[in-house]
């Protein structure tokens, strides 16, 4: 199955869950290993900043979370070896390694 480039209104309805199904299907996508680009992100911070007034704070929050969940993703779909500092995400990839969610 070919990974799939998601855009910024896919990442906008998985992290709002404003349109239920949408958000679903964003989801499914994301959780099958998705990826995205920077000039993805940068429009999703623009849109949250300028569209939606979410707090820059808030916004660093989840965009952590968020690129967190697609590597964990991509750990899990493709195997792939996940090198990181980030104590937390380490913690979480050794969950799922380990069949916890």
């Amino acid at each position: 199955m070919a990974k799939k480039l998601i855009d910024a209104n896919a990442i906008l309805r998985y992290l709002l869950n404003d349109v239920e199904t949408m958000a679903a299907e964003s989801a499914k996508v994301i959780q099958n290993g998705a990826f995205t680009i920077s000039e993805v992100l940068a429009e999703v911070v623009y849109v949250l900043m300028k569209v939606y007034k979410v707090e820059r704070q808030e916004i660093s929050k989840v965009l952590i979370i968020f690129l967190d969940c697609i590597l964990i993703a991509y750990n899990e779909t493709d195997s792939t070896e996940i090198f990181t500092f980030d104590k937390k995400l380490n913690k979480r990839l050794k969950k799922h390694s380990q069949g916890e969610n």
